[in-house]
């Protein structure tokens, strides 16, 4: 759980807001909240070079960084 700023819709405004503070929680997870989940005997881990097996997938193509 994350607490941040969470753009909004003001009504009155008629327009979405960025605020400056925390105004809200965020849930998140991640493929390694589940590992614990994963049945043992069919679950592993593969350890590779960045450079040869890494893909980002969260960036599209051409962004100025991978994540």
């Amino acid at each position: 759980i994350v607490k941040e700023a969470l753009r909004y819709y003001d009504e009155k405004l008629h327009q979405s807001v960025i605020p400056l503070d925390s105004n809200g929680y965020k849930f998140e997870l991640s493929i390694h909240d589940c590992y614990k989940l994963c049945d043992p005997e069919k679950f592993g881990i593969v350890e590779a070079k960045r450079e040869d097996e890494f893909a980002p997938v969260k960036n599209p193509p051409g962004s100025a960084e991978d994540s």
